[in-house]
């Protein structure tokens, strides 16, 4: 059951941080911070999305970031912050969400296959603080670069056509436009 994974989750991170506390080559120590990156996003997901822990949720997520600027994993970073950005606008904060995710597009211009998830993500948060200019901005770029970098998308992150199409509609529904 999912309440049964966070503690797995949790367990990992706390042996990764007893193992980053010890002295490691460089590339060992950004492999097992990447590591603690992607574990501490996927409880973050777990502890906000499944179980309604917005608390947990973003601590996780705060551990996820922190763990990818050492590691200098612009892609982790990214995913991390968008999540952050995601929780925050579900909260209606809809200022921080634009923080987190100005932060996480900058990141993305190292790592542009998260680029599409991050401009649809804008053109959500965008599209429900009634900016809707933006909105169909950000859908544009979304579109453009899912077509434009054809790869696949990356586990962490659902940026699949269906979620794409799903984007599309709640712009445009948010938009007047039905």
């Amino acid at each position: 059951s999912l309440h049964d994974a966070l503690p797995i989750l949790t367990a990992h991170m706390r042996m990764a941080t007893a193992v980053l506390s010890r002295h490691h080559p460089a590339p060992q120590r950004r492999r097992l911070l990447r590591n603690l990156a992607t574990v501490a996003t996927l409880a973050g997901r777990l502890a906000f999305e499944d179980l309604g822990d917005a608390a947990a949720g973003r601590s996780y997520y705060s551990l996820a970031i922190d763990s990818a600027h050492q590691a200098h994993d612009y892609q982790a970073a990214a995913i991390a912050l968008g999540y952050t950005a995601q929780l925050a606008q579900a909260q209606t904060i809809t200022t921080a969400a634009l923080n987190h995710l100005s932060t996480a597009l900058a990141h993305a211009q190292h790592a542009p296959t998260v680029a599409p998830w991050l401009a649809s993500m804008q053109a959500t948060i965008c599209a429900d603080s009634g900016d809707h200019a933006t909105a169909a901005q950000a859908l544009d770029r979304a579109k453009h670069q899912t077509t434009q970098s054809g790869t696949q998308p990356l586990p962490p992150i659902d940026h699949s056509p269906a979620h794409l199409l799903a984007t599309t509609g709640h712009v445009h529904l948010q938009a007047g436009d039905h």
